[in-house]
């Protein structure tokens, strides 16, 4: 079997999961990770995944439409046709298509940690994650937020970027959140900006959010790379029939509309790394750090300072030299926005950073 063959097995095993699991929400850990170059960067894999489902999409809609077009009143045809192309629908399929967040990650992580993965990538690094992690004991023994924490996502490389899997179900999930508080906020009659301070607010501070139920509250972790995320997966929702800024550059919608009918646009093909401005350093919860409660921040610090030559040699710079604590708080700085866009980013004490852990006489 080819690999291309091979990689259409392990997306089919990825679409089977997420019919069936279960399990509940995971956090992640880029700091402690095994040597960089040990890592098979998945891109392809992804890739692949996204289009299936566009491609799915399409061909769905276009046999919804060819039978709307066999409705005998114009104006119910045209109504419907239209209703059948608009963006919400389209991103409702998608979403559907998907299913809940966390059950999409570990739909993922099943398909990687499958027999077909292994024959794919044999002997290769895909998936990883370990027992000696930054939130080994950082709750109080009898704190029922500790039981959070048995759920360990597994960190993966995706077009050059590390991030953990937790990150694919809160783009689909909490992405398509934003997208309908962004798309209700248009409909209102807000304008671009105003629509997307609004859903930013709402899914920064509001109850289900990084400072409420799914964060502070949960878990005493406000994760800033989760909140760019689900900013990311409003984005893919949006960029699947319109043009958005993805890294600073505006991208071409993903499908087209050719008359009354839906098409890929020609750049979303197999392994044509279409989704790779979707992924980015800001979904990587050590360059892109997340915030603590006090007691945690101690112990996870301490951790990072404990670990700090593995660290630091995991996150040398493109010539494979260690970077210095500036360096490493100039990154965390330039990734408390996406690309100048602002996406809740709660850079607020106590932040455990590289640069202030692992270099404590670091002063800011």
């Amino acid at each position: 079997m080819s690999r291309k063959n091979w990689w259409c097995a392990l997306v089919c095993v990825s679409i089977t999961c997420l019919m069936v699991s279960e399990t509940a929400a995971d956090e992640t850990d880029q700091f402690l990770l095994p040597e960089r170059e040990s890592f098979t960067d998945l891109g392809p894999y992804f890739d692949l995944l996204h289009y299936i489902v566009l491609d799915r999409i399409v061909e769905e809609t276009n046999e919804r439409v060819e039978r709307a077009q066999h409705i005998g009143s114009e104006r119910r045809r045209r109504s419907t046709i239209e209703r059948l192309l608009s963006p919400d629908r389209l991103a409702n399929r998608a979403r559907h298509f998907f299913g809940q967040g966390w059950v999409v990650a570990r739909a993922v992580e099943s398909a990687l940690y499958s027999d077909i993965a292994e024959r794919v990538y044999p002997d290769q690094l895909i998936i990883y994650t370990h027992d000696n992690w930054i939130y080994t004991n950082t709750h109080f023994v009898l704190d029922p937020r500790r039981v959070m924490y048995n759920f360990r996502g597994p960190t993966i490389k995706v077009h050059g970027v590390f991030f953990g899997i937790d990150k694919i179900g809160h783009g689909y999930d909490l992405g398509h959140m934003y997208f309908r508080a962004y798309r209700n906020g248009l409909a209102r009659g807000l304008s671009e900006e105003q629509a997307m301070a609004r859903t930013i607010d709402i899914f920064s501070s509001g109850p289900i959010s990084e400072r409420g139920l799914i964060g502070a509250v949960g878990t005493g972790v406000i994760s800033n790379a989760d909140n760019a995320s689900n900013y990311l997966g409003m984005k893919f929702y949006l960029n699947m029939t319109e043009p958005v800024m993805l890294k600073g550059e505006k991208q071409p919608p993903l499908l087209v509309r050719i008359g009354d009918y839906l098409a890929l646009n020609q750049h979303v093909r197999p392994e044509s790394g279409f989704m790779a401005p979707f992924y980015s350093d800001h979904l990587n919860e050590a360059l892109n750090p997340c915030t603590y409660e006090r007691a945690m921040r101690e112990e996870i610090c301490r951790r990072l300072n404990e670990n700090r030559k593995q660290i630091l040699a995991f996150y040398t710079d493109e010539y494979g030299q260690v970077r210095t604590p500036e360096c490493f708080e100039s990154i965390y700085k330039e990734l408390s926005t996406y690309y100048g866009e602002d996406y809740g980013h709660l850079g607020i004490d106590p932040v455990a950073t590289i640069a202030n852990c692992c270099f404590p006489e670091f002063e800011q």
